[in-house]
């Protein structure tokens, strides 16, 4: 009788998915989506993109035909959380102040490439009363992203 088949621990894990992504990086084939189970709970779907990006792999960058995909609309769910949140936590002092600023460090896109900036720019309008919204990227301290106003944000 066979034993079940235990899951491997995650650093032998790692490695498989380490050989999966090499792979897939070098060999480029006329496959545009390939999936694979790296271990027992763990399966991951890459996709080549329609654009370059500075480095090789973009966590969910084109996962709708590189309309913005997963990256956009979770950065949009989370930035109406937090400017939601964050305001309701400052309104007792906003009075003392005349000008606020919400800085976020943005840890699901990680920084909004060149080539996706007009995307962004489209769709994080927000109705807000901040003078100022600003993603930050936790990898590049010098890359910073303004969020537009929305054209009702400074009536609000």
């Amino acid at each position: 009788m066979r034993s079940p088949k235990i899951p491997k621990p995650w650093p032998a894990s790692s490695s498989l998915l380490r050989e999966y992504l090499l792979t897939f990086r070098d060999n480029p084939s006329t496959e545009r989506e390939l999936s694979a189970t790296i271990c027992k709970g763990f399966e991951i779907s890459l996709r080549r993109a329609g654009n370059s990006y500075p480095q090789f792999f973009v966590p969910g960058g084109s996962t709708d035909d590189d309309t913005g995909g997963w990256v956009l609309e979770e950065t949009q769910k989370n930035l109406r959380l937090c400017i939601e949140e964050k305001t309701r936590k400052i309104a007792p002092y906003r009075h003392k102040y005349p000008e606020w600023w919400l800085v976020l460090v943005d840890r699901i896109g990680y920084g909004v490439e060149a080539c996706d900036e007009q995307l962004f720019r489209e769709h994080l309008k927000f109705e807000h009363s901040w003078d100022k919204i600003v993603l930050l990227s936790p990898d590049n301290p010098r890359w910073a992203f303004e969020l537009p106003a929305a054209a009702a944000s400074q009536a609000v």
